[in-house]
Order: C-alpha cells, then sequence, then structure tokens
C-alpha cells in the first residue's frame, strides 16, 4: 500500500492561487487533503480566524502535514502603513496560531511546510542560498519574522520546513497572469535597467517540490523554491515574448515604477534577486525543465 493513502494535509489557504491547486496535486498522490480558511465550505473543510485567534478544535485531528501559505498579497496596490501592517500581521498571526495547535495536539503532526519568500535576501545582487544572511527592506524582515514563527514547532518535535519561493509561473494566476496580456499586445518589455536577477519556479516544479519536503526527512528549515537556471527581468521579458511569437515592447523605467507603485514595486519589481535551491539539488531533486524557456513552452502549447 501506498504510504502517501495513509497520510492527512491539512493545507491554510487552500482556496487561493497556490493552495488550490497543492491541493489538487496532493489529492492525485494519494493523500488525503482538507483545507483551513476563514470560512468552510469549497475548498475549506474546517475554518479559522487568525486575527481573534480562533481555529476549529477538529482540524488538526489525524493531521500528519500541515502546508501553510495563508497571508495577505504583497502585490495588490500600493503600501500603505496600513497595508504593510496587514501583510506582517497576517503571517505572524496565522503561523502564530497554527503552531499553538499543533503543539496542543494530542499527536502532534510530524512535518510543517510554511510558505515564505526570497525577498528575506533583499537586493545585494549576490548569489545566495539557504546559508546566506538576511538581506535589508520590508519584505526581508517579513520573512525574517515568519520564519522564525514557523520553526517554534522544532522546539516540540515538527520537522519544519520555510519554502521560499521565488516568482511562481503559471499563467492563470500570480505574476504571469498580469504579464500575459500586456505582453499579448506587444507591450511588454524590461522593468528598469532589467539587469535584476529574476528568480522564478514553475507551479508544476513547487507542487513536486513540496510533495519532495514533505516526503524528504532530511528537508529542514529554510529551503529555496526556485529553479537554478537563473537570468535577469529583461532575459525573461524577452522569453516570454519568444514564447507569445511577440515582440519585445519599450521598458518600463524605474521612475515610473516608483511613481506607479511606490516602495510596493521597488521591493518587487526592481529588487536585485539572484537565488540558488542549493539544498534541493544537495538532497537530489530532479527540475522538470531545462531552463525558463522549456517552462513557458510547456504552459503555451
Amino acid at each position: 500500500m501506498d504510504l502517501k493513502s495513509e497520510k492527512t494535509v491539512l493545507i491554510a489557504g487552500a482556496s487561493g492561487f497556490i493552495g488550490a491547486r497543492i491541493k489538487r496535486y496532493l489529492e492525485s498522490e494519494g493523500y488525503r487533503v482538507r483545507g483551513l480558511g476563514r470560512a468552510s465550505g469549497n475548498a475549506t473543510d474546517y475554518a479559522w480566524d487568525p486575527d481573534t485567534g480562533q481555529i476549529d478544535p477538529k482540524a488538526l485531528d489525524g493531521v500528519d502535514i500541515v502546508v501553510n501559505l495563508a497571508g495577505e498579497s504583497i502585490a495588490e496596490g500600493r503600501w500603505t502603513a496600513a497595508r504593510m501592517r496587514r501583510i506582517l500581521e497576517s503571517r505572524i498571526k496565522g503561523t502564530r496560531l497554527l503552531v499553538d495547535s499543533m503543539k496542543k495536539a494530542t499527536v502532534p503532526p510530524a512535518v510543517f511546510l510554511c510558505a515564505s519568500g526570497v525577498n528575506f535576501y533583499g537586493s545585494s545582487g549576490r548569489e545566495m542560498d539557504e546559508n546566506s544572511p538576511r538581506g535589508d527592506g520590508f519584505l526581508a524582515e517579513v520573512c525574517e519574522k515568519w520564519e522564525a514563527e514557523a520553526m517554534r514547532a522544532t522546539d516540540f518535535g515538527v520537522r519544519t520546513v520555510c519554502l521560499r519561493f521565488g516568482v511562481v509561473l503559471h499563467p492563470k494566476g500570480g505574476a504571469l497572469a498580469k504579464m500575459l496580456p500586456i505582453f499579448r499586445l506587444g507591450l511588454g518589455g524590461r522593468i528598469g535597467t532589467g539587469k535584476q536577477g529574476f528568480p522564478w519556479i514553475a507551479m508544476d516544479d513547487l507542487l513536486r517540490i513540496i510533495g519532495f519536503c514533505a516526503e524528504t526527512t532530511t528537508m529542514r528549515g529554510p529551503v529555496n523554491a526556485v529553479h537554478p537556471k537563473g537570468l535577469t527581468q529583461a532575459e525573461f521579458a524577452g522569453e516570454l515574448a519568444k514564447s507569445l511569437s511577440r515582440r519585445i515592447g519599450p521598458p518600463l523605467p524605474k521612475i515610473m515604477v516608483k511613481i506607479l507603485f511606490g516602495r510596493m514595486g521597488e521591493e518587487t519589481l526592481l529588487v536585485n534577486l539572484r537565488v540558488y535551491p542549493r539544498l534541493l539539488l544537495t538532497e537530489g531533486f530532479r527540475f522538470s525543465f531545462a531552463n525558463v524557456s522549456e517552462a513557458l513552452s510547456s504552459m503555451f502549447k
């Protein structure tokens, strides 16, 4: 018997862009999967409210693996002081509630997989791996505090992995979905100088990484969920235009990014991130695509 069929996974944020696909993937792999959300029904079998510290007491019964994807979107508009507070607190409160609930469980889950981001490394422009220090910036601070909350689960024996996501590529959501209308018109081009690093991961590989981390006992602590074949933002723009059989459009100057998006644009669109998935490669994970060209081609067949 496949041992996966004997394991139950709880996903916080199972109705989101990434969460819904992780739920379907894990179910296809034989896991029993339940969702946790602010209202039960649809993709969420159990309800919680991190703001008030409330969670269905049955949510963690018999759960072997917890996957935490909950948190306010970082790229839906300019960052006001109130919005920045929500971005941080939504991650801290949700993760804290999950960890505290796991600790109280009669039998805590064996594995906790918590989302984080490559923005942990700031904008140094140097290649970073899991041993590299935290960088500067608001998102670096958010990631550090988010991961610290998650790693508390190790205090009571839960193997914990903090998945530092790169830009997740899928045509139906996330950054790529926002780019497609512009690039299909032949208007998409580089942002700023275009020399900034563009750490990316295809959705198909992200799903497999989550499954790999769930089952590989040597995977612990921070894990860079990015493709090893890095490229610049301008190179990505060129590959995307090519995959759509379109020409490259005019650049979006740095000054316009700052005017249109403020600090959010500086830390998401102009940040120079070069990230290497050393731990995944060391532990034998095999990526599905050789490069971003192959990944994009698979999405636009």
